[in-house]
């Protein structure tokens, strides 16, 4: 209603929600301060100065929990709609002072939208001044939940702060963190700060483009290999093994090839054999990455096998990424390679006999299917159809013929898109 309503009739609309929002019943306050960020994205900015700020500082001090545990949503709905400056001057007490928060909900709100909200009011309050809380809430909260919510925002934060920060007030943090629990989980549970490991691990990569590639040989490194030797119970060990290789990327791409091939290859060779399959697929998920920063030489020497023996690897998803991974090291390192490189191993796998081997043979179709959209058209029709396809077409079993049928279909979309006459 109000910004169709004449400029004289706004105060008494204001009026009547600033009596709501006092209202002795909390659940009519809790509703009026829900709708409070629609009110500020129409209201003047005097007004907001001068009458919703002070009204939204007393609701964020509310005696009633349900009431004030709004007010940090409502602060990351707010603050774009406000310059830094106009920002820090309304928030940034309440900002500080959640810190102090008995409600621990408040604390999670903060902790999850901690760098939006800091970003919002940079450089009115640098951004450099808010480490000392980020690691209050990393560290030292008391709910685990505090602590995870400001763990999974660690690379965000750490991408919009200097390489001197980062190494001098997150890093030892980190590795105190990222140390295993001595004491055993309690029963029924997992040790208190495991997730918080979890995310630090899945997070530890993304802090290399800040730091450069020296510091993160001498100070990622050794967190990354920490974790890859993760001894904690069964599950907590694959998890912490998967989201550091999944997200390995800006390490690799900080570090290069060299540095690669001898500080975290052989890591990463001896979990592509893991017994644990999860494990190995998160190496097979990074492929590309690799492939894109280390260079056909290197991926040729030390990690093509993997690609190859993942295509016929007996964990249906190791074979499904497998062949996902295709099309992009096809783009990456161009068609002879794939022909050259790749192809006997389908073809291999297609020319295994009986119902023991019938899923090779549909492997080898799948990856077909996949490389049609990207193969030039001899080598669809010399090999992929003539060798694969057209011998699997009469195989005796039936998965095996149906993917065969798909696989003549999307080679030969290909082939009428080359020539509209095939």
């Amino acid at each position: 209603m109000y910004p169709s309503t004449p400029a004289a009739m706004r105060a008494p609309l204001r009026k009547l929600y600033e009596q709501l929002a006092k209202d002795e019943m909390p659940m009519v306050r809790s509703a009026a301060f829900v709708h409070m960020p629609a009110l500020v994205a129409v209201v003047e900015r005097e007004v907001l100065t001068s009458e919703l700020s002070p009204l939204f500082n007393e609701l964020s001090q509310d005696m009633q929990e349900s009431v004030r545990e709004l007010a940090v949503d409502n602060m990351e709905k707010m603050v774009g709609l406000l310059s830094p400056e106009e920002a820090a001057r309304i928030f940034g007490s309440f900002f500080d002072n959640v810190q102090m928060e008995k409600c621990s909900s408040m604390r999670v709100n903060k902790a999850k939208h901690f760098v939006k909200l800091v970003a919002a009011m940079s450089p009115a309050r640098p951004l450099r001044d808010q480490v000392p809380a980020y690691i209050h809430l990393l560290s030292a909260d008391p709910e685990v939940e505090v602590r995870n919510a400001a763990a999974a925002n660690l690379g965000l934060f750490c991408a919009k702060l200097d390489a001197a920060t980062v190494k001098g007030q997150i890093l030892p943090v980190m590795r105190e963190l990222a140390q295993p629990e001595d004491q055993p989980a309690g029963q029924g549970g997992a040790n208190p700060n495991q997730q918080v490991r979890e995310h630090i691990a899945e997070n530890v990569c993304s802090l290399a483009p800040v730091i450069g590639r020296e510091p993160a040989i001498s100070e990622l490194l050794p967190l990354v290999k920490l974790f890859f030797a993760d001894e904690q119970d069964g599950t907590a060990s694959i998890e912490i093994r998967r989201k550091v290789l999944r997200s390995v990327a800006p390490l690799v791409e900080t570090l290069g090839a060299e540095a690669c091939g001898q500080h975290l290859m052989p890591e990463v060779l001896k979990m592509a054999d893991d017994t644990q399959w999860r494990v190995r697929l998160s190496v097979v998920e990074t492929l590309p990455v690799y492939a894109r920063h280390l260079g056909m030489e290197m991926f040729d020497d030390r990690l093509k096998d993997i690609q190859c023996r993942a295509l016929s690897d007996s964990v249906a998803h190791i074979r499904e990424r497998a062949i996902l991974n295709l099309a992009e090291l096809s783009k990456e390192f161009g068609d002879e390679w794939m022909k050259a490189s790749i192809l006997p191993s389908v073809q291999e796998a297609a020319k295994g006999a009986g119902p023991a081997s019938y899923l090779g043979r549909i492997t080898s179709l799948q990856a077909v299917t996949a490389l049609a959209a990207t193969m030039p058209g001899q080598i669809i029709s010399e090999v992929l159809v003539q060798q694969v396809c057209v011998p699997l077409a009469r195989d005796r079993v039936v998965n095996v013929r149906i993917a065969a049928a798909e696989a003549l279909n999307k080679c030969a979309e290909k082939l009428q898109g080359e020539n509209p006459t095939f």
